[in-house]
């Protein structure tokens, strides 16, 4: 309609002309917004739960005027119409049906909302809250659960928000939720679709929140296939072991390639069986029981005198699944190139090019009697080492020539020094005596004194001559609290 530049529109002004957004009747307005059946529309006319007006004393935009605006960011709620980060509406918390509720509480199908409306999607719609709000929600129940108590509602702080006295389940509420499995039974209540029953009464043993069949005393160390309180065991109708909603009698730890020909293996390599054509021990299946005594070695799972294990008596050591013969500790630098080699520095062999003895197997073999230094493994008079003769020493697995000590303020100049204060090394540019490398050989005869190692008239020593005391040489000892302390040099 043509007004002129002068002329009054109450729509939309272009130019010369003005335009109507919204007409009602015979009458053209600038704004159109919705307030609900029972709404007010104080300055315009209202029909069909619209407000047609020519005015807006708060908030316009897009055509509609509204009494509210509020910053919500992306993941803010809002409960009007969003643009950018501001949310516009016309009811300060919730709309249903065209009135405005300051709660919106999800009570689930049959669940009651007496101080309120509840719609057809479980959720009741209230102006008051006689129980707790929190959220824009109002529960019956608010309880403390502190940060890691179990909630079955909305957690907020150390509090929890709840509806239901315990759980809700497709709008129900319950006392127990207890699982079953999908095979299980849920006489007295309602199963769900991931073998959970929710029940209101328990005529069997209720704990934590779940209603048991079964209640068994197995102290702190019983096996338990349930839940374990107070040397209690709580546990449904299956009293062995549940994988995949199946209840099996045995759970035997067979290996990443070990088989399972008669049950079911899982993922880290447990095989479940119902029946054990072996020797049953502990809730689990084993190959083979050997009797070791109380000091005899066991490769499995010692009980009383015996050993059960999975792995044949052939092949008694188990890796990753697949068994061997022998079972080597060669230190964390060690080789292991005839076998497999485990984190803890363990080598994995099913032969040995060296000498076999106690199920390991040794580089060397050397006979030191009954007194002779031994750096491995002593039997009947030998001595058995993954190093060889000519390097018979190991440090952090690294086989050397000589071991000497030389105290904790002593030098290593050609090795590794330990915290022990011994010096391992493969060069001697001094003395080598019995395994070790001294600085001095000095002769003392068959009655002189000698502060380090004799042999017939010589006695080998490090950097000290005199007495070693906290990695101090001392030439002499006293019974005060005195020591001398002259230098060695003095009486070379």
């Amino acid at each position: 309609m043509y007004i002129g530049s002068s002329g009054k529109c109450s729509g939309l002004k272009s130019g010369d002309y003005c335009y109507c957004q919204h007409r009602y009747g015979s009458s053209c307005y600038k704004y159109k917004t919705y307030v609900g059946i029972s709404g007010s529309c104080s300055n315009g006319v209202k029909s069909d739960g619209y407000c047609y007006s020519t005015f807006c004393p708060n908030f316009a935009y897009a055509g509609s005027c509204y009494k509210y605006r509020k910053y919500a960011d992306s993941d803010g709620t809002c409960t009007g119409v969003r643009s950018g980060s501001y949310c516009y509406f016309t009811c300060s918390a919730y709309v249903y049906h065209g009135t405005c509720y300051e709660y919106k509480t999800y009570v689930g199908s049959s669940g009651s909302c007496s101080d309120g409306v509840k719609s057809y999607d479980g959720y009741c719609y209230s102006t008051s809250c006689s129980g707790y709000p929190h959220a824009g929600s109002c529960y019956k129940q608010r309880k403390y659960v502190g940060s890691y108590g179990k909630c079955t509602g909305v957690r907020s702080g150390s509090y929890c928000y709840i509806t239901c006295s315990a759980y809700v389940y497709l709008g129900t509420c319950y006392e127990y939720k207890t699982y079953v499995g999908r095979a299980g039974s849920c006489s007295s209540g309602v199963k769900s679709s991931t073998g959970y029953c929710y029940s209101t009464s328990c005529h069997d043993y209720a704990y934590d929140g779940s209603c048991y069949k079964h209640k068994k005393y197995v102290g702190n160390y019983g096996t338990c296939t349930g839940k374990r309180s107070g040397g209690y065991c709580y546990y449904m109708s299956c009293s062995g072991y549940t994988y995949l909603w199946t209840c099996y009698n045995y759970k035997t730890y067979v290996g990443s390639s070990g088989s399972c020909s008669n049950g079911v293996k899982s993922y880290d390599s447990y095989c479940y069986t119902t029946s054990c054509p072996g020797y049953p021990h502990a809730g689990s299946c084993y190959k083979y029981r050997t009797y070791v005594g109380s000091s005899g070695t066991c490769t499995g799972v010692r009980s009383d005198s015996y050993c059960y294990f999975s792995c044949s008596a052939y092949k008694p050591y188990m890796h990753l699944g697949t068994c061997y013969k022998y079972k080597t500790y060669v230190g964390s630098s060690g080789s292991c190139s005839n076998g497999v080699k485990s984190y803890d520095s363990y080598c994995y062999t099913t032969s040995c090019p060296g000498y076999p003895h106690a199920g390991s197997c040794y580089k060397s073999m050397i006979y030191v009697g009954s007194y002779g230094t031994c750096t491995g493994v002593r039997s009947g008079g030998y001595c058995y080492s993954i190093c060889s003769a000519y390097e018979p020493y190991m440090y952090l697995g690294t086989c050397y020539v000589y071991k000497t000590y030389i105290g904790s303020s002593g030098l290593c100049t050609h090795g590794i020094k330990s915290s022990t204060g011994y010096c391992y090394s493969s060069f001697c540019s001094d003395y080598p005596h019995a395994g070790s490398c001294y600085k001095y050989k000095k002769y003392v005869g068959s009655s002189g004194t000698c502060t380090g190692v004799r042999s017939g008239s010589y006695c080998y020593y490090s950097s000290c001559s005199g007495y070693m005391y906290l990695g101090t040489c001392y030439i002499s000892t006293e019974s005060t609290s005195v020591i001398s302390t002259i230098p060695t040099s003095a009486v070379d």
